[in-house]
């Protein structure tokens, strides 16, 4: 993928990420308990997905969008 690209993806998968832990914490309040952990293992594994099947590959090609301690916000423009 080319990196502009890959940057802009990373950028809205950050974004998802975001509001997929709003939602987390939103449903804190849901009872019953059980109702509450089955709405929270259902964004663990949307949130592995997006980990495996979005970020990973693109982390794999280009290994300087990882996000663990970086700030993605915007394409790099040139020859990226």
């Amino acid at each position: 993928m080319d990196k502009n690209l890959a940057v802009a993806v990373m950028a809205s998968v950050k974004r998802l990420g975001e509001n997929l832990n709003e939602i987390d914490r939103l449903v804190e309040e849901l009872q019953p308990e059980a109702e509450r952990e089955n709405f929270r293992r259902s964004l663990g594994g949307i949130m592995a997905d997006v980990y495996i099947k979005l970020m990973k590959p693109i982390i794999t090609d280009h290994p300087e969008l990882d996000p663990d301690g970086k700030e993605i916000s915007r394409p790099i423009h040139g020859n990226g």
